[in-house]
């Protein structure tokens, strides 16, 4: 695989969506890539805001 494509899986590594060949790759790269830890971390930071992009919904009664 090239920098470039493994470059293209960082976000999906930052959500854990890689399978197991795919991950061990990029974290080869992680170590010695400046980029691939800056875009790593910009995803981190994105994914941790995840959860409060969507709208806050009131739970039903009957599970309260």
């Amino acid at each position: 695989m090239t920098r470039e494509e493994l470059l293209d899986l960082i976000p999906a590594y930052a959500l854990g969506a890689l399978d197991e060949d795919e991950r061990a790759a990029v974290e080869a790269l992680l170590p010695t890539d400046p980029e691939a830890q800056r875009l790593l971390a910009e995803y981190h930071e994105l994914a941790d805001l995840l959860p409060l992009a969507a709208p806050a919904v009131r739970a039903p009664a009957h599970l309260q």
